[in-house]
């Protein structure tokens, strides 16, 4: 909710409409969406550290809970049947059952049968997609399943197509195949993140914010930065940085962070699609940040045959550049809504605060602790459940009592069914990128279509790495895009390390990039947001990383190349054009930016992608001058008219 003033100088409240699909369900109904809730979660929890299940059994079991939740939780629109789970819906979810269970049962055969599916096997596929894509309408608008109908059509039209598009088609048979009987479609990365990391670090939020966590979140940001304009905001873009690094996952940090983040960035007063995508875009961040780069760092040092050092020593630069540009759109933002700083009166003290929080605390630092030594994520996120558990007795008004941890699970679960809709429906696309070989393909086109010409060889090497992105992990997608496009990028005269490291960056941005923008899904899941308003603002947040890569590809000083007085001059030049690139992309400083200020000051930015220092110099003196006009520094006196 946004606090306004009206021409009265009243406060007003200004809402985001969200489509809301929740149901109001009464005593006993309600009682069977708990019940499964609380399952869901225990069950996770046996299958990750008990049970190890085969992951395509564990999904299936987790699509049953995760679609069964909502169709008896969500209405088929806002307006009908909200108070009661209508005769159709307890009907799909018995067909959930049905169709994800026949996985379950059948595991060994479909494995068995390979790329040979049955006539059974194409109608449950069949179900399963129309299943999953109606639950994802309920959640998030029609915006991803109309994506993932999109993707479908284009597979079976393949014979049809001219060009690079063209390709065999499917028919059943391979839809079958390749979205519902391997570890692809379906069943692909996306939904066994959702299935393992995601659910645990969403538990994990349930029982920090049942431990009182979320309050004592927002008192220890508030004493911090509480006086700063939009500082809780601030502080929240710092540690998803911090903690990116070290999760390796992008979504994974958007849930560990998110869990405090969001809540404290629509405490102090932004819009909560703005929350989760500024969310989802620092923890992006993350993976480019040192000293782990999410483990890229050190697979990177590998395929160079170069000291870690020197790889993480390259990143620095590059990495602030991202964070400069996510922190300067969250200021300017702040200046917009007239997000004052708290007068530091009112401001609780430090050190009292921590005292009082000490329960909350250390499960935080346990968790960091844990993925710092290498602890498994998932395992980590269980360890810190318990922490929050144990030191929760601490705190007599906070204590984790049987009541509030089985409320906990049902939190958590309730959380997480979301954001596995949203995974599935992913799943699809990136089935379809996969089955068809269009990633492939572009990777191949990359040298040939650019005809040895430097800049279009880098936007199709950068449109590839998106594209594997979308589909495959961080680390994977860079794998496989040092593979096929870093010896291109080489055999045109580019360093090996830059190269790899431009490689490096577009494998990671697909996390907040449409359509597969995974980590905005899950930041608009935790900030109750409109999922394609999140992935917006996540990606525009996140821009100037389509930027970046460009500017230390052409100078080199970027990446820590050269001596003191070569890297200082690029990285002040760089920070300016950054800044003049989020003011641009927010359209706010002191006061409202004019459309044709901010295609200006975007010009100005990329004016920092060429190699020649003079231009840059030029278009930063331009971006000052108008720095100045724009805070009344200097002023243009018009001549009088003559009467």
């Amino acid at each position: 909710m946004q606090i306004d003033k009206n021409k009265e100088g009243k406060e007003k409240n200004v809402d985001v409409k969200i489509k809301d699909f929740n149901r109001s369900l009464p005593g006993w109904q309600n009682n069977i969406v708990k019940v499964l809730a609380i399952a869901m979660s225990v069950y996770h929890i046996y299958a990750l550290f008990i049970g190890l299940l085969i992951p395509q059994i564990h999904v299936a079991i987790h699509l049953i809970f995760a679609l069964s939740i909502l169709y008896f939780s969500k209405s088929i629109s806002e307006t009908k049947d909200t108070e009661k789970i209508p005769i159709y819906d307890v009907i799909a979810a018995v067909l959930v059952v049905i169709v994800f269970g026949y996985v379950v049962l059948n595991y060994s055969e479909m494995a068995a049968r390979g790329s040979r599916p049955n006539i059974t096997d194409q109608y449950f596929a069949i179900l399963a997609i129309i299943l999953i894509l109606e639950t994802t309408r309920r959640s998030f608008g029609n915006t991803l399943p109309v994506i993932a109908i999109i993707s479908l059509v284009y597979a079976f039209l393949g014979p049809y197509l001219p060009g690079i598009l063209g390709h065999r088609g499917w028919d059943l048979s391979m839809l079958a195949f390749h979205q519902f009987m391997q570890y692809g479609g379906i069943f692909s990365v996306a939904t066994r993140t959702s299935a393992t990391i995601i659910f645990m670090f969403i538990l994990f939020g349930g029982f920090l914010t049942k431990s009182g966590g979320g309050e004592k979140i927002i008192q220890i940001a508030n004493s911090i930065a509480g006086r700063f304009i939009g500082g809780p905001a601030k502080v929240s873009v710092i540690a998803s940085g911090l903690m990116g690094s070290i999760a390796g996952s992008a979504v994974a940090n958007t849930v560990t962070t998110g869990q405090f983040t969001i809540p404290l960035m629509k405490h102090t007063g932004y819009k909560p699609h703005f929350a989760g995508g500024v969310e989802a875009a620092a923890s992006t961040g993350g993976l480019i940040m040192p000293p782990i780069m999410g483990a890229g760092a050190f697979v990177m040092a590998e395929m160079l045959g170069l000291p870690y050092v020197t790889i993480i020593t390259a990143a620095i630069i590059p990495a602030l550049l991202y964070y400069v540009c996510v922190f300067m759109v969250v200021h300017c933002e702040a200046r917009k809504l007239n997000l004052a700083g708290i007068p530091i009166s009112e401001l609780p003290i430090l050190k009292n605060v921590l005292r009082e929080s000490v329960h909350v605390v250390i499960p935080i630092l346990g968790l960091i602790y844990f993925l710092v030594t290498y602890v498994p994520v998932i395992r980590a996120a269980l360890y810190s459940v318990g922490l929050i558990v144990v030191f929760s007795f601490l705190s007599k008004k906070d204590m984790m009592t049987p009541g509030k941890i089985i409320g906990a699970l049902e939190e958590g679960a309730k959380n997480a069914v979301g954001v596995a809709s949203a995974c599935a429906t992913a799943g699809i696309v990136i089935g379809v990128i996969n089955g068809t070989g269009l990633g492939m393909k572009l990777s191949g086109a990359i040298t040939g279509l650019a005809q040895e010409f430097l800049l279009p060889s880098l936007f199709f090497a950068m449109i590839v790495l998106v594209f594997l992105g979308m589909g495959l992990p961080a680390v994977a997608a860079y794998l496989i895009g040092a593979t096929v496009a870093a010896p291109g990028l080489v055999r045109l005269g580019i360093e090996p390390l830059v190269a790899h490291m431009f490689v490096f960056f577009f494998a990671n941005v697909a996390h907040i990039t449409p359509p597969i923008a995974l980590a905005a899904y899950a930041g608009a899941s935790i900030a109750k947001a409109d999922v394609m308003q999140t992935v917006k603002t996540a990606f525009l947040t996140g821009i100037s990383v389509f930027l970046i890569p460009y500017m230390f590809l052409y100078d080199n000083a970027l990446l820590m190349m050269g001596d003191v007085q070569r890297i200082l001059p690029s990285f002040v030049i760089a920070v300016i054009g950054i800044c003049f690139l989020a003011m641009g992309i927010n359209g706010f400083l002191n006061k409202k930016i004019t459309i044709l200020e901010r295609f200006l000051l975007i010009i100005f930015a990329v004016m920092m992608v060429q190699p020649f220092f003079i231009i840059k110099v030029i278009s930063v003196l331009f971006g000052i001058l108008w720095l100045l006009l724009h805070y009344d520094v200097i002023k243009i006196k018009r001549k009088s008219e003559p009467s």
